[in-house]
């Protein structure tokens, strides 16, 4: 099984029960800590919980071993049979800070760029705006293990998640793709939603968005909390001015735009 198993309960629970038990599957990033801050405080005897790169979220999910899980929205694109469940995702509308290009030369001098292993969403939207708003055609590789910083000369690189923080402060070069994609769209992106490939509950799914909002009420204690292990990135400033947790309309918008885009390149 992909991830990370954390049983939150004392029994192992069976994955569709009619115990009411419930497989949540999502990334252990630090922008996901408000979303399992309020699983834990609302719904720490109702769901188990799963931890994996964002990929293995989709693939954990279409196997059948979790019930719901926060996917990102580039895996779903191929995928026929899916529903959003909650009102809740990881989103941007400008600067996201933690999906970014970097490297030690501008990007139009670019002629390879090494694409990180963790997220076919940040993949696409790379690939989408260095065609349409960069105007470049480099070659594209695929990333391995510990190439963070291994971006030399006409070599950029993609890094996305708590990573991305580090390598700002390694590379002269740091282009952000959620405010690329708002330059060039007008538009806000989201990175990842709570989907199900089976009808869920509602008032389950009611209970899951309280929690949420439950979490996102603890982000000044998270980002307190938090903030030493990032000396010069204001968690509070991330929290709740680079992450959008709430998707509201325009942020659909967005990912409809987005699904468009990427799927010519799929």
């Amino acid at each position: 099984m992909a991830g990370i198993f954390i049983s939150i309960n004392t029994m192992t629970p069976d994955i569709y029960s009619m115990r009411g038990q419930h497989r949540l599957v999502l990334v252990n990033y630090l922008n996901t800590l408000p979303l399992l801050a309020g699983l834990h405080a609302r719904l720490d005897q109702e769901v188990d919980l799963l931890l994996a790169h964002p990929a293995d979220c989709a693939k954990t999910l279409f196997a059948g071993d979790a019930h719901i899980g926060l996917i990102p929205v580039g895996a779903l694109i191929q995928q026929p049979q899916w529903q959003r469940v909650s009102h809740f995702g990881i989103g941007c509308d400008g600067p996201v800070a933690t999906v970014c290009l970097f490297g030690q030369t501008p990007v139009e001098e670019w002629d390879q760029v090494i694409l990180d292993y963790q997220s076919r969403t940040s993949v696409l939207l790379a690939r989408i705006l260095l065609a349409d708003h960069w105007k470049v055609a480099p070659r594209f590789q695929a990333a391995q293990p510990g190439f963070e910083t291994s971006f030399t000369g006409r070599t950029g690189g993609l890094i996305i998640g708590d990573r991305a923080i580090e390598a700002r402060e390694t590379y002269p070069y740091c282009y952000d793709l959620g405010l690329a994609w708002k330059e060039m769209t007008g538009l806000p992106f989201v990175f990842a939603l709570w989907a199900s490939l089976q009808s869920v509950d509602p008032d389950f799914e009611q209970a899951l968005d309280q929690a949420f909002e439950a979490g996102l009420a603890q982000i000044p204690r998270i980002a307190a909390r938090e903030q030493s292990r990032y000396a010069h990135f204001d968690l509070t400033h991330y929290f709740q001015q680079n992450i959008r947790y709430r998707l509201e309309p325009s942020l659909l918008m967005g990912m409809d735009h987005f699904f468009e885009r990427a799927r010519k390149l799929t």
